[in-house]
């Protein structure tokens, strides 16, 4: 560019700088340069974002000299900027998700809880009913133990039922504080596994 020749970058450019100029000006003086970036508005109006980097040296004669160089960074900046827009949206999306998901996890444990539950409660009294009213005689106690066996399942189903329903949804995540639930869910953990855990919870 014709305009161009003959003149400094920073004298086509109107740039602000990430600081204020004095404490620019402060650390060429004290450390011999300076690294940083700046807004600048081109010649023809739009902006654009520079990584600066100004040097203090000495020339033949030893007299100061300014070295600038300047890096156009815009397209950087804006990808950050995009990549910075789609990060905030993924995690909106995963917060909308994860509660969504705790959401069902609870419905579906009332569902357990309320409906499998009551079925096999009422099954297990309906046992318990008709071994209590056995008849004396060889079918009565051929009958007792079977009946016996049912109710037995009909325990082992409910305990399953409520463990369940806790695993699909504790209780302690309502009931409790968060470092209590915290607490309960490294027990599970533990339960699992052979490993030793170690858990640390902030009171605070």
């Amino acid at each position: 560019d014709l305009e161009a020749q003959g003149q400094r970058l920073d004298e086509l450019l109107k740039f602000k700088l990430d600081r204020p100029m004095e404490e620019v000006v402060s650390n060429v003086l004290r450390d011999g340069h300076w690294r940083g970036e700046m807004l600048a508005r081109h010649k023809d109006g739009h902006e654009i974002n520079l990584m600066a980097d100004w040097k203090l040296v000495s020339d033949d004669r030893g007299e100061p000299i300014l070295l600038l160089w300047y890096a156009d960074i815009s397209r950087l900046k804006s990808a950050q900027e995009k990549i910075a827009t789609h990060s905030l949206s993924i995690h909106q999306f995963s917060t909308r998700l994860a509660a969504a998901l705790d959401e069902e996890r609870a419905r579906i444990a009332r569902e357990f809880h309320d409906q499998l539950g009551q079925v096999l409660t009422a099954a297990k009294l309906n046992l318990y009913q008709a071994s209590v009213t056995l008849q004396p005689g060889a079918v009565g106690k051929k009958l007792r133990e079977p009946l016996k066996n049912a109710i037995s399942a009909m325990d082992a189903a409910s305990r399953m039922t409520q463990k369940l329903c806790m695993e699909l949804r504790p209780t302690v995540l309502d009931d409790a504080s968060l470092a209590e639930a915290i607490r309960w869910h490294a027990r599970q953990i533990k339960g699992w596994t052979k490993g030793r855990l170690k858990l640390e919870v902030d009171p605070n």
